[in-house]
């Protein structure tokens, strides 16, 4: 077999011969068959590779090379997509209006929380200052039982040093009447 020169062209196109250049290139690879027993070294070309075989690879390869391209353009096409779903959803009107009505509805949340957070706070702080009302009465009213303990004391005293008097002054009159019924006598 022989093999057309590199720059062969079919005439009708001027365009390449496939099979020309298929055996071209693989007359310039040379495999290395000696770790095959029995197997000896050259290249495809003369070891009888047809054209028909070779069209067949070259077919292989290109529908391969195809599939490949044709994943590259759904991946391409799937991360345009998404791109324009992340376009729709951040640049147009409508989504900034939706991220605006998000915003105030976190803002309206956060106000919520911060007015019953002023209410907790609030009524904390009225519930220790009753507490302390209420200790301020308690105190108020042990202070005025001691006084009132106090003032029965000293009331008792005086009834006490009352009723002395008394006793006293009936025996002074009971003494006087006697002294003067002793000088009438």
């Amino acid at each position: 077999m022989s093999s057309p020169p590199i720059d062969s062209m079919s005439s009708a196109a001027k365009t390449p011969d496939v099979a020309a250049m298929l055996r071209n290139i693989l007359s310039f690879i040379n495999f290395d068959l000696s770790f095959a027993p029995g197997a000896t070294t050259g290249s495809i070309v003369e070891d009888g590779v047809s054209d028909d075989t070779a069209l067949i690879g070259m077919l292989i390869g290109f529908l391969v090379c195809s599939i490949l391209g044709f994943l590259m353009l759904i991946d391409v096409a799937l991360k345009m997509v998404y791109l324009a779903y992340i376009y729709i959803c951040e640049f147009t009107p409508w989504a900034k209006a939706e991220e605006l009505q998000r915003r105030e509805r976190a803002v309206t949340l956060k106000e919520t929380l911060v007015e019953k957070k002023a209410r907790r706070v609030k009524m904390d702080v009225e519930i220790e200052a009753s507490a302390q009302l209420v200790q301020i009465h308690r105190e108020a009213m042990l202070s005025a039982e001691r006084k009132l303990k106090e003032l029965n004391f000293g009331k008792q005293l005086i009834e006490e040093r009352e009723e002395h008097l008394a006793l006293e002054e009936q025996e002074l009159i009971r003494s006087a009447t006697v002294n003067n019924e002793q000088d009438v006598y």
